[in-house]
């Protein structure tokens, strides 16, 4: 993974120059300064834009979910939202949520619920609850990432095992999910992927499993790590 981000930012940053430095142009030692000055936070800004629009969509989503339309209401009234007036990006990533949405015929039952499982001691909030046209309950979580990655599913399986164990007090008429899916709406090509993270219940369990595992390795490390830092060779 470290590999794979020094790579992307190399990458950020030579195409940054490549884009400022034409052939043939003259530039002064100042010019090129500020330009090499830039280059090295170029990749940043990138990351923090794109997140910007996901953060964006995520938010839009939300709404529509919400009220079935681009609107909110505050104190002074009910505001319409203009999608047009959107960036890029963010008209493509709604478009894509649009197109799941009109095809599978969803009914909201959660929207953003929050959830916390304190003998476990984690907690999170679960993007997108739904009732499918057979009447069973669907978990989807929003990403509008690049690709689908693996630590994604594991995520589902966090948020699938909050609302099994957790749900029952904090959700007023809980009822148990059937599948779990991940739908990546994309900020370029306004086009979505639905990928299943389990749709059974063997599926469901080796999920958790998996999850449980996780988990408990990432406390040993933070434990390991202490006693390391705690251990003096003599």
């Amino acid at each position: 993974f470290g590999e794979a981000m020094m790579a992307w930012g190399v990458r950020e940053t030579l195409t940054y120059i490549r884009d400022r430095v034409r052939p043939w142009e003259q530039y002064s030692p100042s010019e090129l300064e500020e330009i090499f000055q830039d280059a090295e936070t170029a990749r940043f800004r990138t990351r923090d834009e794109a997140a910007e629009y996901g953060t964006r969509a995520h938010e839009l989503i939300e709404m529509w979910c919400h009220t079935g339309a681009l609107q909110f209401t505050d104190s002074s009234g009910t505001w319409a939202i203009d999608i047009t007036k959107e960036s890029k990006e963010v008209q493509n990533a709604f478009g894509a949520f649009k197109r799941f949405w009109d095809k599978e015929g969803l009914q909201s039952v959660a929207i953003e619920q929050w959830l916390v499982d304190v003998e476990r001691g984690y907690g999170g909030t679960i993007d997108f609850v739904a009732r499918d046209k057979t009447g069973k309950l669907v978990l989807i979580d929003w990403k509008t990432s690049k690709a689908i990655r693996d630590k994604y599913l594991l995520q589902v399986g966090a948020y699938d095992w909050l609302w099994s164990v957790c749900g029952p007090g904090m959700v007023p008429g809980w009822e148990p999910i059937s599948r779990a899916y991940i739908c990546r709406v994309d900020k370029v090509t306004a086009e979505y992927q639905l990928m299943p993270v389990f749709v059974n219940e063997a599926e469901r369990t080796l999920l958790r499993d998996q999850w449980t595992c996780t988990l408990r390795t990432f406390r040993w490390l933070k434990n390991a790590d202490k006693l390391i830092k705690k251990w003096a060779p003599k």
